[in-house]
């Protein structure tokens, strides 16, 4: 933890009334997310600050970092209050906001904490189907939802076709790779564009929920961090869960857990959404990645497995 989070991490446990606490870093992605005790309480604490080259404004575009925090606290409250109480609670500083700005503008949210773990990516398979419950649970609880939140739309795969070719330009990728990632984003837009007029298969997704984001509870599986979540086709929470998996059997079990929860994916649209879960990343993060050689073995792999279809 360096001096920046660590003024910032006090800065807001001040302003939330909380002082003389313990406090360990879990991650610093577009979040700061750590761990508050204090006396026989605990917190967790974010506090949107995204790391270097981790570009956040291709889905938030034109959407204020503050804003985004009030909103997903309000999609938390609805969502307690409709179907899902074991969500995290916001909570409010001494003169009752849920939302404070730090003194470099960074929105800093505290949310009760759930005690538990996360999972483990060795015991992903035996949760594959339950992920896929827990996602229609959460399109269950969010349905009626009319506040604003990110929109996974045309708009965005447009953003998507600039920051590719941007990509290139700068040398980051290939020009064949980006011509193979612009043919995927094409058949992405399509999907949406027919997806999002079935009102049974669009609403609130979580967007994220890999394994590091859902904990093992008593009171079952829990999402956490819905820093992500917007309004889109079910299609690609469904292949965002599979992007958890590179088995063909856990990947089907995702999809019969939405189906058990009430929701027929199908399985072309899911694999279609998978890519753009890859698309995503590598549109929000190959300036931080591409002198790596990981991110280039990955690149080429995409290029010649995800991205082609039978």
């Amino acid at each position: 933890m360096n001096n920046q989070e660590k003024n910032l991490i006090e800065e807001a446990l001040h302003l939330f009334g909380i002082e003389n606490a313990e406090y360990t870093m879990l991650r610093h992605n577009e979040n700061i997310s750590c761990k508050v005790s204090v006396s026989d309480k605990t917190y967790s604490l974010r506090i949107h600050c995204p790391v270097e080259d981790f570009n956040t404004n291709l889905v938030n575009f034109g959407y204020d970092a503050y804003e985004r925090f009030q909103d997903e606290v309000e999609l938390l409250c609805y969502m307690r209050e409709h179907g899902f109480p074991e969500l995290q609670e916001p909570v409010a500083g001494l003169d009752g906001k849920l939302i404070y700005r730090l003194s470099d503008g960074s929105p800093a949210m505290l949310l009760s904490w759930i005690p538990g773990r996360t999972i483990e990516e060795a015991e992903g398979k035996k949760y594959a189907k339950e992920l896929g419950k827990l996602a229609a649970r959460i399109h269950r609880s969010s349905k009626g939802f009319s506040g604003r939140r990110i929109a996974y739309d045309e708009q965005l795969i447009d953003r998507l076709f600039d920051e590719i070719s941007s990509a290139v330009n700068s040398g980051h990728i290939s020009p064949k790779a980006g011509d193979i990632c612009v043919n995927e984003l094409k058949m992405i837009r399509a999907a949406i564009s027919r997806l999002k007029e079935d009102k049974e298969q669009y609403g609130i997704i979580h967007a994220d929920l890999s394994f590091g984001n859902i904990i093992v509870s008593d009171n079952g599986l829990i999402p956490i961090d819905f820093s992500f979540s917007g309004f889109s086709c079910y299609a690609q929470e469904a292949g965002m869960l599979q992007s958890n998996y590179h088995d063909e059997e856990s990947r089907y079990l995702v999809l019969q857990g939405l189906a058990e929860g009430g929701e027929k994916i199908d399985e072309k649209d899911a694999e279609l959404f998978l890519s753009l879960s890859v698309l995503l990343f590598i549109c929000a993060q190959h300036g931080r990645y591409f002198s790596e050689g990981w991110f280039s073995e990955a690149m080429e792999r995409w290029c010649n497995t995800l991205f082609i279809h039978g």
